[in-house]
């Protein structure tokens, strides 16, 4: 329970405020006139029960020079207090109405928002609905905070790994043991996509083709065993004697193939009586030939590829690298083939000594001829050109596997693989493993809060079911108690938004509308109701939350003005729910520009204290004892003596002005009527009534001749009564003066 506002310094209108009163009790009204620092005092309370300190710094007095500092005093708190911008401590919940809670709860200006709807939750579904709108808030506050991380992390991902268009996928993608490979095999195909059109006209590398050594052996050792050894005697003779080494066997060969019959293809001579020419003919016959034949084959293998100094073999090898730098670069090639400079001289130094044997066995076919010492340099020769020609076979292999696909391969999907290969060695790197670390443990959260949200809601909805049509009947039956024409219908809780939120309509006997925006084409909350109408909607929402609290009897609820624009019947039953109230609550403190209603509210309650809120001109506030009674009288008082001195002297008394004097006529005729005829009229029946009633009374009734100037006085201060008329005109204000005292005698 609050006991004292101790001090206020540097708040609203307030330079410094002080409590000169005794303390606040369970029923307390509080008079003061307009502007003079009853909406402070309800920010300052809200403020400490919100522990929301902008509703202070929002409310800094105006060339304040001190800090804003408050001192209040509570029954079970103690002192809470503001000071260096925070406060000491919270005095828990408070419920205040105030225009405050109606631009929070029901409406701003003349619509109904989002942010009201929202607001209304704890007015439709109370506490355990609050706690399961808070939750769903909460975890929509936490959703959007790791949205937030989320886009960010994307962000820096997408920025380093452009190829990363869904970070999921990725964030779960394993990365393969032989990622290099891959890349190097994606490096290759998007190598092969440039260079489609060389693909198809570059040629394969070549093989080097000799015999094999054990196929060269056999050659070298070959004879013709048709031959006699006398005839290979008679023949190497006549070479040696007649100096045709080292091609005489070729060129006796050449002439026996040449004869015609027994002529000598050279002299045309018989030779049929010589016996030398028939041993050549047996010598040089289809063995001989056969035999040559495959020698010189042999022969011509070896020199084709060695050429005449082994520069075929040099040749052929720097071509076959030089379109390895093409291949390796396109095929799935490992490594090229081949041979270093070292080895390349072994080679040549080989394959010349076979290419010699060879020409030696041409020259003398018949001769046995082996490799002697040089089969060790023969056979590695030979070895290492069968292992590199083996490994271009290999790799001419590779190559037509890349012909082929060079005819679908596409430049785009190659990038893009190669791009997705690299983003995924990419992750291996500490900056992008602990972004992918952060993103899943957050999108393992978002996953858990969709989750719980969608319980949170399921529950909200389920609790809404069963309440909501008791909390409608409430505030419907407190409508119909004020004597409301509209009900409030199809009230529920929705999640349009992020947020959990309230709809609801009005409805006017058979028609409803539902409560919203501002709309200029059809009717809309701003035109079916009026301002009355809209301040007892927000007044039932609030008195229904109020009585919805299962701590009722702990309470502390403050009414500001909670009368504003209601008529007769609906202040009296306002004042009628504050006391029952009141009886209910730990505290209920009332305040209010109008004593007469507080008058009303203390004439029916004993239990009820008085106190007035002032300020002067220099921000001098206090809070002191008060009598409704005393201020009524000496506002009536007042009023007669500025009635009095306009209608007679047409002057102004001090703080009279033509706007304030027109505000008097009323208010003073209706006192005056209760006065002179005591109990006649209850307190709030206004003047309009009152001469209904003396017409209905007849002739007999002592003010029955005062019936037209009575009513002239209504309808010409009415417009006046609430603000916003015009200036009133100097003569005609004189002349409704001089009629309230005539009325008066």
């Amino acid at each position: 329970m609050l006991l004292k506002i101790e001090a206020i310094q540097e708040i609203g209108r307030f330079a410094s405020l002080k409590h000169k009163a005794p303390q606040f009790e369970k029923f307390v009204l509080i008079y003061a006139r307009n502007g003079y620092g009853k909406s402070t005092l309800c920010s300052v309370i809200r403020s400490a029960a919100d522990q929301d300190v902008k509703l202070l710094a929002a409310r800094r007095r105006l060339g304040a020079k001190q800090e804003s500092v408050v001192q209040t005093l509570w029954q079970s708190a103690g002192s809470i207090v503001f000071a260096s911008g925070k406060w000491s401590n919270t005095p828990g919940e408070i419920h205040i109405f105030d225009a405050e809670y109606i631009r929070r709860n029901v409406h701003t200006a003349d619509s109904v928002t989002r942010e009201n709807k929202r607001n209304l939750i704890p007015v439709v579904l109370g506490a355990y609905g609050v706690k399961l709108s808070k939750m769903i808030s909460a975890l929509d506050i936490e959703q959007r905070d790791i949205a937030n991380a989320q886009s960010a992390i994307e962000k820096n991902l997408k920025a380093a790994l452009p190829v990363v268009t869904d970070v999921g996928p990725f964030a779960a993608a394993k990365v393969p043991e032989d990622i290099e490979l891959q890349i190097s095999a994606a490096e290759r195909g998007l190598e092969l996509a440039k260079q489609t059109a060389a693909i198809h006209s570059k040629h394969d590398p070549r093989s080097i083709s000799l015999p094999s050594v054990s196929s060269c052996e056999t050659v070298l050792s070959k004879g013709i065993d048709a031959i006699s050894e006398q005839a290979v005697d008679l023949v190497n003779r006549h070479i040696t004697d007649h100096s045709l080494t080292p091609h005489g066997e070729r060129w006796i060969k050449y002439g026996v193939e040449h004869m015609d019959g027994d002529k000598c293809p050279f002299c045309t001579q018989d030779t049929s009586k010589i016996d030398l020419v028939a041993v050549f003919k047996g010598y040089f016959g289809a063995g001989y030939s056969a035999l040559t034949t495959e020698i010189e084959t042999y022969l011509s293998t070896a020199s084709n590829a060695y050429g005449n100094n082994g520069e075929k073999i040099i040749d052929l090898l720097n071509q076959n690298a030089a379109d390895f730098l093409f291949w390796t670069a396109v095929s799935d090639i490992e490594s090229a083939p081949s041979i270093d400079e070292d080895n390349r001289a072994k080679l040549i130094a080989g394959i010349s000594d076979l290419k010699t044997l060879l020409e030696q066995k041409a020259t003398h076919p018949l001769s046995q001829i082996s490799l002697g010492e040089k089969k060790s340099n023969i056979d590695l020769a030979i070895n290492m050109l069968c292992q590199y020609n083996d490994d271009v076979t290999r790799c001419v292999e590779a190559i037509s596997k890349t012909r082929a696909e060079a005819q679908t391969s596409d430049l785009a999907a190659a990038t893009t693989l190669l791009n997705k290969r690299r983003a995924l060695k990419a992750k291996l790197e500490d900056h992008i493993k602990n972004d992918l670390a952060s993103w899943e443990i957050n999108n393992r959260r978002k996953l858990e809060i969709e989750n719980e949200k969608k319980q949170a809601q399921s529950m909200l909805r389920t609790h809404m079911n069963s309440v909501v049509v008791d909390r409608q009947s409430t505030i419907n039956e407190l409508l119909e108690v004020f004597g409301a024409n509209f009900r409030i219908i199809n009230t529920k809780a929705s999640f349009v938004g992020r947020e959990a939120n309230t709809e609801f309509s009005i409805a006017i006997g058979d028609h409803s509308v539902k409560a919203g925006e501002h709309s200029l084409e059809e009717p809309s909350f701003t035109t079916i109701l009026s301002a009355g109408d809209k301040f007892t909607l927000a007044l039932s929402f609030f008195i229904a939350q109020v009585r919805s609290d299962p701590d009722l009897d702990k309470a502390r609820i403050i009414f500001d003005d909670p009368f504003s624009s209601q008529d007769m019947q609906r202040q009296w039953e306002t004042t009628s729910q504050i006391r029952s109230l009141a009886g209910d609550a730990r505290q209920v403190i009332v305040l209010s520009h109008d004593p007469r209603f507080l008058a009303l509210i203390e004439k029916n309650s004993s239990s009820c204290k008085t106190y007035q809120l002032t300020c002067d001109d220099e921000g001098n506030g206090a809070i002191s004892s008060w009598s409704a009674e005393d201020e009524l009288k000496d506002i009536y008082v007042r009023q007669a003596q500025r009635i009095r001195e306009y209608a007679k002297h047409g002057r102004f008394l001090k703080g009279s002005t033509p706007e304030t004097l027109v505000k008097d006529l009323r208010p003073f005729l209706e006192d005056y009527v209760r006065a002179r005829y005591p109990g006649r009229f209850a307190p709030l029946v206004m003047l309009d009534e009152m001469t209904t009633e003396i017409e209905r009374s007849g002739i007999s009734d002592s003010l029955y001749g005062s019936i037209s100037d009575l009513r002239a006085i209504n309808e010409y201060s009415r417009d006046n009564m609430h603000g916003g008329a015009s200036i009133p005109d100097a003569d005609q204000l004189r002349g409704q003066c001089r009629r309230v005292c005539a009325i008066m005698g």
